[in-house]
Protein backbone atom coordinates (compact mmCIF):
# COMPACT_ATOMS: atom_id res chain seq x y z
CA UNK A 1 0.00 0.00 0.00
CA UNK A 2 2.98 2.20 0.89
CA UNK A 3 4.65 2.13 -2.42
CA UNK A 4 1.12 2.60 -4.41
CA UNK A 5 0.90 6.08 -2.14
CA UNK A 6 4.90 6.95 -3.69
CA UNK A 7 3.24 6.21 -7.19
CA UNK A 8 4.80 3.05 -8.06
CA UNK A 9 3.10 -0.20 -8.95
CA UNK A 10 3.34 -3.17 -6.30
CA UNK A 11 2.20 -6.24 -5.87
CA UNK A 12 2.87 -9.34 -3.69
CA UNK A 13 2.59 -13.03 -4.22
CA UNK A 14 4.39 -16.44 -2.43
CA UNK A 15 5.49 -17.40 -5.91
CA UNK A 16 7.18 -15.58 -8.75
CA UNK A 17 4.38 -14.39 -11.07
CA UNK A 18 4.06 -15.53 -14.82
CA UNK A 19 4.55 -11.45 -16.10
CA UNK A 20 7.49 -11.46 -13.63
CA UNK A 21 9.15 -9.98 -16.97
CA UNK A 22 7.37 -6.72 -16.91
CA UNK A 23 9.00 -5.78 -13.10
CA UNK A 24 12.01 -3.27 -12.91
CA UNK A 25 12.25 -4.67 -9.19
CA UNK A 26 11.71 -7.93 -7.51
CA UNK A 27 11.55 -8.19 -3.51
CA UNK A 28 12.24 -12.02 -2.44
CA UNK A 29 12.06 -13.03 1.09
CA UNK A 30 14.46 -15.99 2.35
CA UNK A 31 15.97 -17.08 -0.97
CA UNK A 32 17.86 -19.81 -0.33
CA UNK A 33 16.23 -22.96 -1.90
CA UNK A 34 17.55 -24.14 -5.29
CA UNK A 35 15.21 -23.59 -7.81
CA UNK A 36 14.53 -20.23 -6.15
CA UNK A 37 18.28 -19.02 -6.32
CA UNK A 38 18.76 -20.18 -9.72
CA UNK A 39 15.73 -18.12 -10.44
CA UNK A 40 17.33 -15.07 -8.65
CA UNK A 41 20.60 -15.53 -10.68
CA UNK A 42 18.56 -15.33 -13.78
CA UNK A 43 16.66 -11.92 -12.33
CA UNK A 44 20.09 -10.36 -11.95
CA UNK A 45 21.21 -11.37 -15.14
CA UNK A 46 18.09 -10.04 -16.98
CA UNK A 47 18.74 -6.59 -15.65
CA UNK A 48 16.40 -6.68 -12.67
CA UNK A 49 17.10 -4.71 -9.00
CA UNK A 50 16.83 -7.46 -6.18
CA UNK A 51 16.08 -6.68 -3.02
CA UNK A 52 16.52 -9.67 -0.36
CA UNK A 53 14.61 -8.91 2.75
CA UNK A 54 15.24 -11.41 6.10
CA UNK A 55 13.94 -10.82 9.41
CA UNK A 56 15.73 -13.60 10.66
CA UNK A 57 19.79 -14.65 11.76
CA UNK A 58 20.21 -17.95 9.86
CA UNK A 59 23.86 -17.97 10.02
CA UNK A 60 23.95 -17.89 14.04
CA UNK A 61 21.07 -20.80 14.99
CA UNK A 62 20.41 -22.00 18.21
CA UNK A 63 21.03 -25.92 18.33
CA UNK A 64 18.77 -26.39 20.21
CA UNK A 65 16.13 -25.63 16.96
CA UNK A 66 17.36 -28.62 15.09
CA UNK A 67 14.55 -28.35 12.74
CA UNK A 68 15.80 -25.19 11.41
CA UNK A 69 19.10 -26.33 11.92
CA UNK A 70 18.55 -29.37 9.54
CA UNK A 71 16.81 -26.85 6.91
CA UNK A 72 19.57 -24.37 7.15
CA UNK A 73 22.55 -26.28 6.46
CA UNK A 74 25.63 -25.48 4.76
CA UNK A 75 24.49 -25.38 0.74
CA UNK A 76 21.55 -23.59 1.79
CA UNK A 77 23.47 -20.83 3.93
CA UNK A 78 26.17 -20.82 0.88
CA UNK A 79 22.84 -20.26 -1.42
CA UNK A 80 21.24 -17.58 1.17
CA UNK A 81 24.82 -16.28 0.94
CA UNK A 82 25.46 -16.05 -2.22
CA UNK A 83 22.11 -14.34 -3.15
CA UNK A 84 22.68 -11.71 -0.38
CA UNK A 85 25.91 -10.72 -2.35
CA UNK A 86 24.26 -10.63 -5.78
CA UNK A 87 21.20 -8.52 -4.44
CA UNK A 88 21.47 -5.08 -5.12
CA UNK A 89 19.81 -4.02 -1.71
CA UNK A 90 19.42 -6.41 1.81
CA UNK A 91 16.92 -4.95 4.02
CA UNK A 92 16.37 -6.12 7.54
CA UNK A 93 14.72 -5.62 10.91
CA UNK A 94 17.42 -4.43 13.35
CA UNK A 95 20.91 -3.14 13.45
CA UNK A 96 22.18 -6.11 15.05
CA UNK A 97 20.67 -8.35 12.18
CA UNK A 98 22.26 -6.10 10.24
CA UNK A 99 25.46 -6.49 11.20
CA UNK A 100 25.33 -10.12 10.73
CA UNK A 101 24.22 -9.75 7.25
CA UNK A 102 27.23 -6.90 6.76
CA UNK A 103 29.53 -10.09 6.02
CA UNK A 104 27.60 -11.17 3.52
CA UNK A 105 25.99 -8.31 1.00
CA UNK A 106 27.85 -4.59 0.33
CA UNK A 107 24.55 -3.06 0.90
CA UNK A 108 21.97 -3.66 4.27
CA UNK A 109 19.76 -1.13 5.14
CA UNK A 110 17.33 -1.58 8.50
CA UNK A 111 13.63 -1.30 8.05
CA UNK A 112 12.59 -1.61 11.84
CA UNK A 113 8.83 -3.71 11.94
Amino acid sequence: MSLTWLGHTATHHPRLPQNWQSYDTIVGCRVAQHDPSRMWLKLKDEGKRLILDLDDDYFHLDPSNTRACEVWDRDMLGRLAHNMGIADLVTCCSEPLAAVLRDYAPDVRVIPN
